[in-house]
This record gives structure tokens, sequence and C-alpha cells, in this order.
């Protein structure tokens, strides 16, 4: 995951390269084919998202998800931003 991760700063960089912009795609097409498409129920609920590489490549990823028939959920980048705030709005101490 940390070895695959070190490359998106080189995509995000030359991310304007047609041969980039296809990788990307193909890549997010990919990621959901294996890991989203294999659940029964993945064209009737949500499919959230969590990270930076899916916060980065928002556009890609919900274009992916489109023509996989996957009903986008939350992009989360930071989850843990909306951890915090649960707690300091939400649990009176």
């Amino acid at each position: 995951n940390v070895y695959l991760a070190s490359f998106m700063k080189f995509l995000n960089r030359h991310y304007q390269h047609e041969y980039v912009i296809n990788m990307i795609q193909q890549g997010m097409n990919e990621f959901i084919k294996i890991h989203v498409c294999c659940y029964p129920e993945h064209k009737f609920v949500k499919t959230h998202f969590i990270g930076s590489i899916s916060k980065i490549f928002e556009k890609e990823l919900k274009s992916a998800a489109k023509n996989n028939g996957i009903i986008l959920g939350d992009i989360i980048q930071k989850p843990v931003d909306n951890l915090v705030n649960y707690h300091l709005n939400y649990i009176k101490v």
C-alpha cells in the first residue's frame, strides 16, 4: 500500500499527460471491478471511499463508479477529521 502510494506524487505531477490520465482511469476501473463488484449488492448500496488517492483522483473515481453501475457515497480524504468533529459536536461529557 505504502509502496504504491509513493508513485502518486509522480502521477499527480504529470497528470496533464494523456498517458497518465488513461492509466489512472484504467486503474480506477480495475480497482472497482476487483474490489467492489465482487459483492453481490454492489449495485444496490452506496460505496464510500476513504483516503488521499480517492480524493485526489475523485473525477476518475466517479467516472469508474458510473461505468460500473456503482452508487457512489462519500469520498473522504481524512476520516479522522469527521471523527473528531463528531466527538466535539455530539458527545456530551
